[in-house]
């Protein structure tokens, strides 16, 4: 959210704070994009994953980060100084879009490779090794994901749409 007119009164948007979450790999760099975002929906706490164009997917608690105020009081954009919880490689190629189940247990991803994935994770939100480090690829698309969603009230409903011009529905046993 951004207040893209400068004269514009901070009193039309009191509550408006901008900040960049940005820890930079020395391996990829600025080359590399954000490409999804996801908060677990049912949270207490500000648990977000992103994903990127290197296939990388962070994991990051956005209760421990500490606002760094920007040097110049004009500028409305404050830095936030945050450690991820976790990361892993999550593909060779971007991992486009990303969705929690509703507590959080399960972060399911699409990406390049055309692969659809459920990356099981531990209360700390941290990746369970002991399940699946490299996750379980539950489709194969010859083409790229670009959207997809969750949903685990009844049973763990996983839909995906890519590439290919097609939604598909996967059930999740």
């Amino acid at each position: 959210m951004w207040q893209w007119n400068p004269n514009q009164s901070d009193k039309q948007l009191p509550g408006l704070s901008v900040q960049n979450l940005e820890k930079l790999d020395p391996l990829v760099g600025r080359e590399d994009y954000i490409w999804g975002l996801a908060f677990v929906p049912n949270s207490t706490g500000k648990i977000l994953a992103t994903s990127d164009s290197a296939g990388f997917i962070t994991i990051w608690d956005l209760n421990q980060c500490q606002t760094i105020k920007s040097p110049n009081p004009l500028e409305k954009v404050n830095e936030l100084n945050c450690s991820p919880i976790d990361r892993w490689s999550a593909s060779k190629t971007s991992v486009r879009t990303l969705a929690f189940s509703d507590d959080g247990s399960l972060l399911v991803s699409g990406g390049d490779d055309g692969r659809v994935v459920i990356w099981y994770l531990t209360p700390e939100h941290q990746l369970d090794k002991t399940k699946a480090a490299e996750g379980k690829t539950i489709y194969q698309s010859s083409k790229k994901i670009n959207s997809i969603d969750l949903k685990t009230n009844q049973g763990t409903m996983i839909v995906s749409g890519g590439e290919d011009f097609q939604v598909k529905l996967h059930r999740i046993k």
